[in-house]
């Protein structure tokens, strides 16, 4: 299970964010964001402090196991 990349996914959508919006700020390909949410690929700290911040949210936020939506 991909509790990181399923936060991530909800905070996107809750922000009205696409996915190629994420990717665009990331420098990289809307497939290659799309399998961080879906946990194809490790996420490293670094990017993610990164989203976090495009997300306007915290690092522990993301990482914390229960789940908000």
């Amino acid at each position: 299970m991909n509790i990181i990349g399923n936060k991530i996914s909800i905070f996107r959508e809750t922000k009205g964010l696409s996915q190629d919006n994420i990717a665009t700020e990331l420098g990289i390909t809307q497939p290659s964001y799309a399998r961080l949410e879906k946990a194809d690929e490790r996420i490293s700290i670094t990017r993610l402090m990164h989203i976090a911040q495009i997300l306007k949210c915290t690092v522990s936020e993301l990482i914390d196991e229960k789940l908000k939506k």
